[in-house]
């Protein structure tokens, strides 16, 4: 289900795949979503997703590096398995961000599904 089917639904946050991510991914503007990879620097710096923007989840500056965001713009977060990715995204609802999504298999689906990555 795409994000767009989401907002249609009335859904505002929980799970996105691999392959509905990459289609908004390609057709958003800028400033209509934020990617964010909450797996730690050298995770990230090893392989990541183009254009997304590390904020570590087990940083101590984690809540305040998302606050730095604008909660009115939806959010996909995502790690290595989804583990953390849902963690975050519980976190950043808390946060009060009301869109915030967690892709669903983290970077390991995003590969198994054949989609391209930065080293």
């Amino acid at each position: 289900m795409t994000l767009r089917d989401r907002d249609q639904q009335g859904l505002d946050s929980g799970e996105l795949d691999p392959s509905d991510c990459f289609t908004l991914i390609k057709e958003k503007n800028p400033g209509d979503c934020n990617l964010i990879d909450v797996r730690t620097p050298r995770e990230y710096h090893e392989s990541r997703i183009a254009g997304a923007t590390n904020i570590d989840f087990f940083s101590p500056s984690f809540r305040a590096q998302v606050e730095q965001l604008d909660p009115s713009t939806p959010c996909i977060v995502y790690c290595l398995k989804g583990n953390r990715g849902k963690s975050a995204m519980e976190r950043m609802k808390k946060c009060g961000f009301k869109r915030v999504y967690n892709m669903s298999g983290g970077i390991t689906g995003w590969k198994e599904s054949g989609l391209p990555t930065e080293p």
